[in-house]
């Protein structure tokens, strides 16, 4: 295993424990600003033909305005913020309407993966503390591990070669399981408003959501044709190599949670 690898997590998880129990929510703002700001950095990097300092600026106003509004809690003001400004933006420009158009739409998801998703953590902790943050990042790290060791001694059927060639059918119904046993156990010991189904359903949808956004980031990196998405943090990558598994688990476990309070 990469030396840089293990010493960057022996240092990062003991922050994150602490950082999650600890830090107010003016903190948490600071740290979703920053991870928003710098994934949209790497995203110029990843995505082909997009790169301009003015173009990053714009959509780091428009991310910072979509990230406040998640804290708070103004969501119906997202989408209004986000079209207006990237119109704005985008009908100044002097380029032919396709052009104009693909911009536009290169622009939106960069916003929408950088800031929007992340966003949701803010939205996770507003609504349970720190116990549905420590639930949501301990089920991506046993999917993670899982679908590593699985996929590594049993993985025989590639589950989309294309994009990851490493990934294994085998490997993922290892995460998926290593996530419901999570869940499961969860529920047994401290969630006790979940029921045996309703943590099984948690697992699955965790897991799915969460190899589907590290699928995602994968076929980002393909397309702008690097290995990582920066280097950041030693032996890992770049803060979208970390997270891309929670961009997209954070959401689903938002309103799956949500759907449970209704």
């Amino acid at each position: 295993m990469d030396k840089n690898r293990v010493i960057s997590a022996a240092v990062l998880i003991p922050v994150v424990i602490l950082f999650i129990y600890f830090a107010p929510s003016q903190l948490w703002l600071a740290l979703v600003l920053a991870i928003g700001i710098i994934a949209l950095g790497e995203y110029h990097n990843m995505v082909p033909q997009i790169s301009s300092a003015d173009k990053l600026f714009s959509q780091i106003l428009v991310g910072v305005a979509i990230i406040l509004a998640f804290y708070t809690e103004n969501i119906a003001f997202v989408g209004f913020i986000t079209f207006f400004l990237l119109t704005v933006y985008h009908i100044r420009k002097k380029e032919d309407h396709n052009a104009l158009v693909r911009y536009f739409l290169r622009d939106l998801l960069g916003i929408i993966y950088c800031t929007l998703l992340p966003s949701y953590i803010l939205l996770i902790r507003i609504m349970d503390g720190r116990s549905y943050i420590y639930l949501l990042l301990i089920t991506i790290w046993s999917i993670d591990t899982a679908a590593y060791y699985v996929g590594s001694a049993i993985g025989k059927h590639k589950l989309i070669e294309n994009i990851s060639p490493k990934k294994t059918i085998e490997g993922s119904i290892g995460g998926t399981f290593g996530a419901v046993i999570v869940c499961v156990t969860a529920k047994i010991f401290y969630f006790t408003n979940f029921s045996l189904v309703e943590a099984v359903m948690l697992g699955i949808v965790l897991s799915v959501s969460a190899q589907f956004g590290d699928l995602f980031e994968s076929l980002l990196k393909r397309a702008g044709g690097i290995k990582d998405s920066g280097n950041l943090i030693p032996g890992h990558g770049g803060i979208l190599d970390r997270i891309d598994s929670m961009l997209f688990a954070a959401p689903a476990f938002y309103y799956f949670t949500l759907f449970l309070h209704l």
